[in-house]
């Protein structure tokens, strides 16, 4: 008996024994299905942050033109109000700008007043909105989104989510005048 003979022979009880086939397929599917609730949960977070990033961007811009002018201590009322916009998502690194955009006769934009981290500047501003005489509130919120695996792939190559930073801009007038004192 030759070699190959002799696996084949001691092979052929085994391919007959069907026994422990799902304990097999189930070890070959579980690292698959690991994979996909960690990729799900993770794509999961990153949509709930971007979302509440939008969303506390509109708020910031949006509660600050409600009013007649804008003061420093009203400005430390509403980044506390984007810590609490983000929740529960408040361990990712983060950063709040909100400007008053001016537009002259000539249509030249200047910031009449600026708070927080510098995000924005008057070239923010998007062209739709440069019109002759008029004021503006702009927001923008930056979060950095870490996620829960971004390491090194076999070769040393990256491998896996990376991490993200998500910007959200939102741009509002003033409600009660033509221009915020701030």
């Amino acid at each position: 008996m030759t070699f190959l003979g002799k696996i084949r022979a001691n092979i052929r009880p085994f391919a007959k024994d069907s026994e422990g086939v799902a304990i097999v397929e189930f070890a070959l599917i579980l690292p698959l299905f690991a994979l996909l609730i960690v990729a799900t949960w993770e794509a999961t977070n990153a949509i709930a942050v971007k979302r509440k990033s939008t969303a506390a961007a509109a708020i910031i811009a949006d509660l600050a033109t409600q009013g007649n002018s804008l003061s420093s201590s009203d400005w430390s009322k509403l980044s506390s109000i984007f810590e609490k916009a983000m929740y529960p998502y408040t361990n990712y690194t983060r950063r709040v700008n909100l400007i008053g955009l001016k537009v002259d006769a000539n249509k030249k934009v200047s910031v009449a007043c600026s708070f927080g981290t510098t995000l924005l500047d008057a070239n923010s501003l998007p062209d739709g909105l440069v019109i002759a005489n008029s004021f503006y509130m702009m927001a923008a919120t930056e979060v950095d989104y870490t996620v829960l695996y971004a390491g090194k792939g076999l070769y040393g190559g990256q491998q896996g989510f990376t991490n993200m930073t998500f910007r959200d801009d939102a741009v509002f007038a003033p409600r009660i005048s033509s221009s915020i004192d701030c």
